[in-house]
């Protein structure tokens, strides 16, 4: 049930005024709970998305202008506290970027929060935020969209078409991409290696389908702090072929998911070893050896929040294998 914005100054008129410029406040408070309702973006008063929350579902230019106060209203620390300045965390549930201001008017410094993701505010926005927009347009490409031939998306560079990619053991043609935002160690990216792909360059490499949302995903991801990289995204059929004659755990040559190029091993701490495993319902996750490892431990637990909203799943045998089919 929505509740009413609480105002420190209580005039129909300003608040009809708010309304009608398209700033409308709504404190979303769901059936399962006070939480923030999809289409929103939500300021909390504690990090980690804890404490009283305050939803928007509209830019706005003050939280403390003339016309009222916004506060945080839900129950928790802070209910009732000015979201002026006050606010510690973000999720943003819009479906588009939103960028945070430390000053009114959408001034001074800033921090952009990814569709989909969580993040507490950096240093300079911390108990310092005045304003935010909601940008006019979602990223392209969120999720895959089934051309393996292209075009590239945003944010990242074409590296031509390919008839040497495979799935389930034929060949097929599929456009390579490589992601601005992921950097990797793969063979495929490294120019000294005999698999390299020109035009890599250290750049994680997938198909034309899947490279928006691995793009967005790695942005929002950055958005909210963590840096995503990967041991490897798409091979060769020589380097497949070599990794499964050397006894690596890797699929027969022609049978994996990086052949087509719908996969990446994401960088996190036992990649690529199942000894690193804590197995329960028949999924994979990082064990408390690999979740010691700081950037493991927030790079796994963001994707599993938010990686579904990319159309990208976790292979269940692998914590670190992740693709746009689950394989």
């Amino acid at each position: 049930m929505l509740k009413k914005l609480l105002r420190s100054t209580a005039i129909a008129g300003a608040a009809l005024a708010v309304a009608a410029s398209g700033l409308l406040y709504t404190a979303q408070a769901q059936a399962a709970g006070e939480s923030c309702g999809v289409g929103s973006f939500c300021l909390y008063y504690q990090t980690n998305q804890t404490g009283s929350m305050a939803g928007f579902t509209a830019s706005v230019s003050s939280y403390n202008s003339p016309s009222g106060t916004y506060k945080f209203v839900t129950t928790g620390t802070g209910k009732g506290k000015a979201v002026d300045n006050n606010a510690a965390s973000a999720w943003n549930r819009t479906g588009r970027d939103v960028t945070v201001y430390a000053d009114p008017s959408m001034k001074g410094s800033a921090q952009t929060i990814g569709a989909g993701a969580k993040a507490n505010l950096n240093t300079n926005l911390n108990k310092k935020t005045s304003s935010h927009n909601i940008l006019p347009a979602p990223q392209p490409a969120k999720k895959p969209t089934g051309n393996l031939t292209g075009p590239c998306p945003v944010g990242t560079t074409d590296l031509g078409l390919t008839d040497q990619a495979y799935n389930d053991g034929k060949k097929t043609t599929v456009r390579l991409c490589a992601i601005s935002n992921i950097k990797t160690s793969s063979e495929e990216s490294n120019p000294k290696s005999k698999y390299y792909i020109k035009g890599a360059n250290g750049q994680c490499v997938v198909n034309a389908s899947v490279a928006g949302p691995f793009y967005n995903l790695a942005k929002a991801a950055k958005a909210s702090g963590i840096t995503v990289a990967a041991n490897s995204c798409y091979r060769t059929f020589a380097h497949q072929d070599a990794l499964y004659k050397s006894g690596a755990p890797a699929n027969k040559a022609g049978y994996s998911n990086h052949q087509l190029g719908n996969a990446i091993d994401f960088t996190m701490k036992g990649a690529g070893n199942k000894g690193f495993c804590s197995t329960s319902g028949g999924v994979c996750r990082p064990n408390s050896s690999s979740l010691a490892d700081g950037n493991t431990k927030k790079l796994y637990g963001w994707l599993t929040g938010n990686a579904s909203a990319y159309g990208i799943k976790q292979l269940a045998s692998e914590f670190w294998h992740w693709s746009n089919n689950g394989k």
